[in-house]
């Protein structure tokens, strides 16, 4: 079982950094297989795509978005108590972690990460 400690987080550069991971969901290979994607949404500030890595092999990954919520969206009964027109909110995107590393906790870390990221931003 990997614990935070043994994993390195560093942002999303090269697309070279996909090469030999393999991910068991469908709906993230074509992410996965076309990595300049991520580097595309990076370009265009749609996204910040973080990778995580064991002994310098990638091991998963994440991509964050920002984004906000509308007042004008929420529950009535929440609209008065928010005295701004909009709410800030992290999104999470693309999650996923290398097959060969199920079962060791890496979605747990990269959960972790996200949450503790989302707590710095709100600061």
């Amino acid at each position: 079982m990997l614990t935070a400690n043994d994993v390195t987080v560093s942002q999303f550069r090269r697309s070279e950094e996909f090469g030999y991971f393999q991910c068991e969901k469908n709906g993230y290979r074509e992410f996965l297989q076309n990595p300049e994607e991520a580097e595309k949404q990076f370009s265009e500030n749609l996204n910040v795509t973080y990778v995580f890595r064991h002994q310098g092999k990638m091991i998963g990954f994440v991509a964050l978005a920002m984004s906000s919520l509308r007042r004008a969206t929420l529950p009535n009964e929440r609209k008065s108590e928010k005295p701004y027109g909009a709410v800030p909110s992290l999104l999470l995107g693309h999650m996923a972690r290398d097959s060969k590393y199920k079962g060791q906790g890496v979605g747990d870390i990269m959960m972790d990460y996200v949450l503790e990221k989302a707590h710095e931003l709100g600061k």
